[in-house]
């Protein structure tokens, strides 16, 4: 929306859509963080200590020597890691790309 009113010439320069971008991506680590904290306190280790039961009342089995924390690590970074990832990737191709992405022009068919 911010590149439409750029180009709709809202705004003359993309400094306002670039000071946004890392507003956002400075918010990400806060969210995250957030985030986890609210997955490590609906998580647990089920009763007879063989899975790992997640946010959804589902269960992962593992290693009943292994460490709770370090399953729930994993299991956190593996669910979430690559969406953290991903996002941060977008805001990066978007910056990267802003000024052509501005100078697009096409419409739709309806």
């Amino acid at each position: 929306m911010l590149i439409h009113l750029v180009r709709l010439g809202g705004n003359q320069t993309c400094n306002s859509i670039e000071t946004l971008l890392s507003a956002y991506q400075s918010d990400l680590d806060p969210l995250f963080k957030k985030l986890k904290e609210e997955i490590v306190a609906k998580c647990h280790m089920a009763p007879d200590a063989k899975f790992l039961v997640d946010e959804n009342s589902k269960r992962h089995a593992i290693n009943p020597q292994g460490n709770y924390d370090t399953y729930l690590e994993a299991y956190y970074n593996h669910r979430y890691g690559r969406q953290k990832a991903e996002i941060l990737q977008y805001f990066l191709d978007v910056r990267q790309n802003l000024q052509e992405l501005v100078k697009q022009k096409g419409f739709f068919n309806f």
